[in-house]
């Protein structure tokens, strides 16, 4: 496995928090949302919930590329994308992390899109190399994390997810 995987298999939690804000600013956020599509509070809170399976799918070494359609390239959550990628690649494993949402609140919606709040629960796991040692063990997590949603023609794309205390 390489070396870069190893020293960031911890940070799979991290950067699924969001850790860093996405480059898109609030005013750009605001214009998109004003020309595009409309989510409704039920399909905002779907998207979230599709999104976490999304990530698990993806962490089973399943559908990496459909997620990576519904993550924006400028969002901070990519990096999430890009590390489980590499970690599955040629066989590697995040043995036993799962993703769960619960407490998902609808914060607001609006042309464009959504934001919602999720509590995300981490499964502790184990990052397992493609030729079959285990390298590390990850403990269990959880955070509180808003996520913005950008309405599209054919679905939805998550465009920044910023962290809350």
């Amino acid at each position: 496995m390489p070396r870069r995987l190893l020293s960031s298999a911890v940070a799979l939690v991290a950067l699924s928090t969001g850790a860093c804000v996405s480059t898109p600013d609030a005013v750009e956020l605001q214009q998109e949302a004003e020309r595009g599509p409309r989510l409704s509070e039920s399909e905002a809170r779907d998207a979230l919930l599709s999104y976490v399976e999304m990530i698990n799918a993806g962490l089973r070494g399943e559908g990496v590329e459909e997620l990576a359609e519904v993550t924006s390239p400028g969002c901070s959550c990519r990096a999430l994308v890009e590390l489980v990628r590499e970690g599955t690649a040629g066989g590697g494993a995040f043995e036993r992390a799962r993703f769960s949402a619960d407490e998902v609140t609808v914060r607001s919606t609006g042309p464009g899109g959504a934001v919602v709040r999720a509590r995300i629960e981490v499964t502790a796991y184990r990052v397992r190399s493609p030729d079959g040692l285990i390298v590390e063990r990850v403990p269990a997590d959880a955070y509180r994390a808003d996520y913005t949603l950008r309405a599209q023609r054919d679905g939805w794309q998550v465009v920044q997810v910023t962290p809350v205390a």
